[in-house]
C-alpha cells in the first residue's frame, strides 16, 4: 500500500500521520485503521502544521467527540495514531519538542460489559440475514478480527479431525488449529450445504459486512445493548468456554496462556500490558458482571 505524500505538505497534519502510516511495519489491518483514524483526525483539526496540535487542542478534541456520542476507545485508538504521526514529526524536525504531554484518558467501559453469552449470541445472530449470520457465528465462536473473519476459507476448517485454523495477522501469530466446538462444527456444516461452500478456496463467509448490519451495530450500541462488533464479539467466544467449564479450575498464569493461544496473541502472557489488562477480563469475576442482553 503506498501513499501520495506531497512535499509541499510536510509537516502539515495529513502528511505526518500518511508518512506514519507508510513508515510503520503493521498488518494490512492495522494500517487500514490508521487510514481511517487520519481521516477523522484531519476532519476535525483540519489540515493544520503539527505544531499547532497543542495540549489544549487535543483536550477539546476529546471533549467533542465525547459531546458527539463516540466512545473512549474509539478516541483513544485515534489518539495513538495522532501521537505516532507527533513523535515521528519531533524526529524529523518538523516539531521543536518531543511529546510529553499527552493527556490520559480513562476508558468508560467495565469488565464483562462487552462480553456476549451463548444465549445472547444466539439471540443477536437472530437479527441478520443468514449470509451475515455466519461472520457473526464465526466471529463468536472463533475470536478471530474482522479481516480474519473475510478471508477465512473452506480449507480452514476440518469436519473430519474436529479443528478449525485460527489466524491473527494483527499480531503476526502463526496460524493454529485449534479444536472445534460441537455447536460450531454443526453451524458450519450446514452452511457450507446451504451456501454451497465447497471448495477449499471458497471464503466461508464472503458477504458477511455488508449492509444492514454496520448501521445495525450502531443501533445496539446507541441501545446500550452488548455490541455487535469486533469487540465484544471476538471476546465471548471464550466467556463461553467458561461456561463450558473449560478453564474455571486453572490458575492465573496458565489462564492467561492458555487465553492468549486461543485468540494469537503473541508475548509473555505472565508479563503483557495487553494480555494483562484485556485477557484477565474474562476471569469467572468480569464474567459475573457481564450486563444481560
Amino acid at each position: 500500500m503506498q501513499l501520495e505524500l506531497s512535499v509541499d505538505s510536510a509537516g502539515k497534519l495529513r502528511e505526518s500521520i500518511s508518512w506514519m502510516i507508510s513508515h510503520r511495519d503493521c498488518a494490512d489491518a492495522t494500517r487500514s485503521q490508521h487510514l481511517d483514524h487520519r481521516r477523522w483526525l484531519v476532519e476535525w483539526f483540519g489540515d493544520c502544521p503539527v505544531t499547532e496540535v497543542t495540549f489544549p487542542r487535543v483536550l477539546e478534541y476529546i471533549e467533542a467527540e465525547k459531546t458527539r456520542g463516540i466512545m473512549v476507545a474509539s478516541i483513544k485508538k485515534r489518539l495513538v495514531t495522532l501521537r505516532m504521526a507527533l513523535e515521528n514529526s519531533y524526529r524529523r524536525g518538523h516539531l521543536p519538542h518531543t511529546i510529553d504531554w499527552w493527556p490520559d484518558i480513562a476508558s468508560d467501559s467495565k469488565p464483562g460489559q462487552d462480553l456476549w453469552t451463548y444465549d445472547q449470541w444466539r439471540q443477536g445472530r437472530l437479527a441478520f440475514e443468514p449470509e451475515q449470520r455466519i461472520g457473526i457465528d464465526v466471529m463468536f465462536w472463533s475470536g478471530m478480527h474482522t479481516s480474519d473473519v473475510k478471508r477465512w476459507r473452506r480449507s480452514d476448517v476440518d469436519l473430519a479431525k474436529q479443528q478449525w485454523l485460527r489466524y491473527n495477522t494483527k499480531s503476526k501469530a502463526d496460524p493454529t488449529w485449534l479444536p472445534l466446538p460441537p455447536d460450531f462444527a454443526r453451524i458450519l456444516e450446514d452452511w457450507f450445504v446451504a451456501g454451497g461452500i465447497v471448495a477449499d478456496s471458497q471464503r466461508v463467509a464472503p458477504d458477511w459486512w455488508a449492509s444492514p448490519i454496520r448501521p445495525m451495530a450502531r443501533v445496539c450500541q446507541r441501545a446500550a445493548m452488548p455490541r455487535i462488533t469486533q469487540l465484544g464479539l471476538r471476546r465471548s467466544c471464550v466467556s463461553y468456554q467458561f461456561e463450558l467449564g473449560a478453564a474455571k479450575n486453572m490458575d492465573m498464569k496458565r489462564l492467561s496462556e492458555w487465553v492468549a493461544h486461543w485468540l494469537g496473541h503473541k508475548g509473555d502472557p505472565m508479563t503483557s500490558d495487553i494480555i494483562r489488562r484485556h485477557y484477565m477480563r474474562w476471569t469467572p469475576k468480569a464474567l459475573a458482571l457481564s450486563s444481560p442482553f
